[in-house]
């Protein structure tokens, strides 16, 4: 019996292991991509992005690197499994986000994730009068990056059905 669950600890760390070297992988590539796309900006508008990509390229590698080495087993992330879903979940929400700016705009799109986000990742809150009261504070810091960022900073965004 000690055996088996020695056995089946040590193929959910080779496991993770594998997971971590495969993300990090991903998260290469998407460094790549971004890297890649950040060269179309002006020398100033590349700043903050290229320094933000960077950022990740070096955490991707150290994830890559340290996927290499057996990791010690470790109780104390065995209750996260069941967050699988919601990070999938506002995984697939991020995307959708990105790939709907250039379509629909940046504001609107950005008001139905935020919202979507809000009411998804906290569902306990079922009131009605909390849920209208996020929603307007999501429309006013959208509305304040939106304005502050396009109006004062004169940075471009993705035009849209709106705005």
């Amino acid at each position: 019996m000690a055996d088996h669950q020695i056995q089946e600890g040590k193929r959910e760390i080779i496991e993770m292991m594998n997971n971590n070297r495969i993300s990090s992988l991903i998260l290469l590539g998407i460094f790549g991509y971004f890297l890649y796309e950040s060269r179309k900006f002006s020398p100033f508008g590349a700043l903050f992005p290229r320094t933000i990509v960077y950022i990740l390229g070096v955490l991707s590698l150290i994830l890559f690197v340290l996927s290499f080495f057996k990791k010690s087993e470790n109780k104390m992330f065995e209750e996260s499994r069941e967050i699988y879903l919601p990070v999938l979940t506002a995984s697939i929400l991020v995307i959708a986000w990105v790939v709907l700016i250039p379509h629909i705009g940046f504001f609107i799109t950005s008001i139905a994730f935020f919202s979507l986000i809000t009411v998804f990742l906290d569902k306990k809150v079922k009131k009605p009068w909390i849920m209208v009261k996020r929603l307007l504070m999501t429309c006013g810091l959208v509305a304040g990056f939106y304005l502050f960022f396009a109006k004062v900073m004169q940075v471009p965004f993705p035009e849209g059905v709106l705005f």
